[in-house]
C-alpha cells in the first residue's frame, strides 16, 4: 500500500484542487475532486459517476479534467493541483505529442 502522507495547505493566495478517479473491479467509475483555499476552506466538493470509462488512468484524467474546470468557474486565484496518478500526472506535464486513447482528454484540459 502507497505511503499516505496528510493534506497541506496551498501557499498564501493559491486554492488547492485535488481530484481522485477510480473504477472498481466491475467496472464502474467515479470521480471525486475538492477545492480549498489556503485556511482549508472548501471552496466546492463534488463526486459523480462516469458513466463511459475505459480504466483507472481514464477515470483520473476525468476527475481531474472535471474539477479543474469547475475550479476556474469558482476562483480567481492560481490553483495548485493534486492527484495520486502518477501517470495522469506525467501525460498532463508532457509538452510532447500524445498519440495515447487518452490524447483528447489531455488536450481539452490544457486549453
Amino acid at each position: 500500500m502507497p505511503q499516505q502522507l496528510p493534506w497541506a495547505p496551498p501557499k498564501p493566495g493559491w486554492v488547492k484542487l485535488n481530484s481522485n478517479g477510480l473504477m472498481g473491479e466491475d467496472g464502474a467509475a467515479a470521480a471525486g475532486m475538492v477545492l480549498r483555499n489556503e485556511i482549508c476552506e472548501i471552496i466546492f466538493s463534488a463526486c459523480r459517476h462516469l458513466h463511459v470509462c475505459r480504466d483507472a488512468l481514464e477515470a483520473e484524467l476525468c476527475a481531474y479534467m472535471e474539477g479543474l474546470s469547475l475550479a476556474l468557474q469558482r476562483s480567481d486565484s492560481p490553483i495548485a493541483i493534486e492527484m495520486d496518478s502518477s501517470m495522469a500526472v506525467t501525460m498532463i506535464q508532457d509538452p510532447g505529442v500524445d498519440r495515447s486513447v487518452y490524447a483528447a482528454i489531455v488536450r481539452k484540459s490544457s486549453t
